[in-house]
């Protein structure tokens, strides 16, 4: 019998930093009015790479990221998922673990999926006899008026 891997997600929190485009001024000593003075910008990109700099994004200084991650490492976390801000100017960061489960850990799993399917069945039974008694309600109505 072929054991099934399974690989488990576990999210371990959520850490947005924000505002980005405020610290790189600070980082540089530069006033609001100097750095938002954005027209005087120059951009080198990548030699031989028409794409190293296209796209919106943000920067972040790379000893603070290194100072999430090392934080994410404490949490446990193996892994990050790193989604670009829709409102601020910033990222939204997920520290998860991901690793292939355990024997122990499947059938922790496979118990709390069938306690999972079985209040869905019996919610669903629940519902099911509320709109059976709702439609016998209706005919017994519709049929006295008939009567």
């Amino acid at each position: 019998m072929i054991m099934e891997k399974r690989i488990i997600f576990r999210y371990l929190g959520e850490k947005e930093i924000d505002d980005l485009d405020f610290k790189v001024s600070e980082d540089l000593g530069l006033s609001e009015d100097e750095y938002f003075d954005r027209g005087k910008d120059i951009t080198i990109p990548e030699e031989g790479n028409i794409y190293s700099c296209a796209g919106q994004t943000e920067s972040i200084k790379i000893e603070d990221f290194i100072s999430l991650l090392e934080e994410f490492k404490k949490m446990g976390a193996t892994h990050t998922e790193i989604m670009h801000h829709v409102d601020h100017r910033g990222f939204v960061f997920n520290p998860l673990e991901i690793k292939v489960a355990t024997k122990k850990e499947l059938k922790e799993i496979e118990k709390v999926e069938k306690e999972t399917e079985k209040k869905r069945l019996l919610k669903e039974l629940d519902e099911i006899k509320v709109l059976n008694e709702e439609k016998r309600k209706s005919l017994l109505e519709k049929l006295e008026k008939i009567q």
